[in-house]
């Protein structure tokens, strides 16, 4: 029978080998499981190398914009970056009770693009779109859009 690992083991009376069990190399007394064997942790096998813990290229200059609109419609929130490489992208819909659309290179409408209910966001941090970002609102108010440039490889 293997050993149940598991803390919440069933039946209660099940015995487990907990992680001092595993570094003494061997067995309870009165299993039947064959010994185990202990594993030294990544970092202290010198045949590992070492994995980095952060994304380097994730750090930028963070820029906020409320894009305000004085009436209904398409504005082109966030062009292109010239250059650098856009790392973060957030857009909110701080406008009560409309929902609006954002759409890639092309002017967003009713239907045309990606909706954001009023009160919500979209938020790109892994994969990152570097297009240019419209935004349409169906009635006037202010929109907050927030992204990161990374200007290091430019």
């Amino acid at each position: 029978m293997k050993p149940n690992l598991s803390p919440y083991a069933w039946p209660p009376g099940q015995r487990n080998h907990v992680p001092v069990d595993i570094a003494r190399g061997g067995a309870i007394s009165g299993d039947s499981a064959a010994p185990l064997s202990f594993i030294p942790p990544q970092q202290n096998n010198p045949n590992t190398a070492p994995v980095a813990v952060f994304d380097s290229t994730g750090y930028g200059n963070g820029l906020i914009q409320p894009i305000v609109f004085a009436a209904p419609g398409d504005f082109l929130a966030l062009p292109r970056p010239p250059s650098g490489v856009r790392t973060l992208l957030v857009i909110e819909n701080t406008i009560a009770g409309f929902v609006i659309t954002f759409n890639y290179d092309a002017p967003a409408a009713v239907g045309t693009g990606i909706q954001i209910a009023a009160g919500g966001n979209v938020f790109f941090d892994k994969v990152v779109p570097q297009n240019d970002i419209h935004i349409f609102s169906p009635v006037a108010g202010v929109v907050q859009i927030m992204w990161m440039i990374d200007n290091s490889a430019a």
